[in-house]
């Protein structure tokens, strides 16, 4: 694809040549730069950065994993979903989570034994 867009084919005709899009075709043109060929890494690589900004910390993952299976279990009514999860949290764990916003509120760190102690 680069080598055809080098070689003075518009980046459309050779997204058609090649079946992919022109964002395609315009992503491999602005990896390779003028690098040579032969000197370019081929393989695929994420877009964006290799852990996102607002994920939320394995600890915290593992206590809603926690909260979520023992609600699953032991649920009255049966709800185990974000709204329940957050209200165990909110209710009865060591600090405040938001789930919407992704961030911890308070001093201390949720941890999975607060979650099955509950």
């Amino acid at each position: 694809m680069v080598q055809a867009v080098r070689s003075g084919k518009s980046i459309r005709d050779v997204a058609v040549e090649f079946g992919v899009t022109k964002t395609t075709v315009e992503r491999w043109k602005r990896r390779t730069g003028e690098k040579r060929l032969d000197r370019v890494d081929w393989t695929n690589q994420p877009d964006g950065p290799p852990r996102p900004a607002n994920r939320s910390s394995e600890e915290v993952e593992q206590c809603v994993l926690a909260i979520r299976k023992r609600l699953k279990e032991e649920s009255v009514l049966g709800e185990h979903g974000a709204d329940a999860i957050l209200r165990e949290f909110q209710c009865y764990g060591n600090t405040a989570y938001d789930l919407s916003e992704h961030s911890v509120q308070g001093d201390d760190q949720p941890n999975t034994e607060t979650a099955r102690s509950v």
